[in-house]
C-alpha cells in the first residue's frame, strides 16, 4: 500500500479522536504514513443551509438521510480543528430566498433543543425532519 495515496471523508473526522483512530488503523498497514489533514470550516449555518438545501430541492430523501441533520447537530458542537488546511464551505444555495428562512428556522429550532439540552438520541429525528421541511 506504500507510495500511494489515499482520501477518507467522513463528517466524524472532525472529531480528534476519530481521526486518530483511522491514523492508527492506516499505520497498521503503512509503517511510513504521512498524513494530510484538510477540514471544511465550522460553518454551521451554511452548512445546514446546504443540507436543507438538498432536501428541499429533491437530492436527498428526509426517510432516508435525515441522519444529516442529527449528525449536525451533534457535530457543529464538537467540531474542532487541530491542524491541516482549512476550507471554506460552499454556500450552494445562498440566494434562494426559501432555502435561506427554511434552514434559519431550522437552525432556530436546533438551538432551542441545544439550550434544553435535548440528546441527540432523545429526538424522533425522521419526525421532527418531516414537520420542519413540512413533507
Amino acid at each position: 500500500m506504500s507510495g500511494r495515496n489515499v482520501v477518507a471523508e467522513d463528517a466524524y473526522y472532525c472529531i480528534r479522536r476519530h481521526r486518530r483512530k483511522l491514523e492508527r488503523w492506516l499505520r497498521s498497514y503503512v509503517d511510513d504514513l504521512e498524513v494530510h489533514w484538510r477540514f471544511f470550516e465550522n460553518a454551521p449555518e451554511t452548512s445546514l443551509r446546504n443540507i436543507v438545501g438538498d432536501f428541499l430541492r429533491g437530492f436527498r430523501d428526509v426517510q432516508e438521510d435525515y441522519g444529516r441533520v442529527e449528525a449536525f447537530y451533534y457535530l457543529h458542537q464538537v467540531y474542532k480543528v487541530d491542524s491541516g488546511e482549512l476550507l471554506a464551505v460552499h454556500d450552494t444555495y445562498a440566494r434562494e430566498d426559501d432555502i435561506r428562512q427554511t434552514a434559519t428556522l431550522i437552525f432556530n429550532e436546533l438551538q432551542k433543543l441545544r439550550r434544553e439540552k435535548k440528546s441527540r438520541q432523545a429526538i424522533d429525528w425522521p419526525e421532527k425532519c418531516r414537520q420542519w421541511l413540512e413533507i
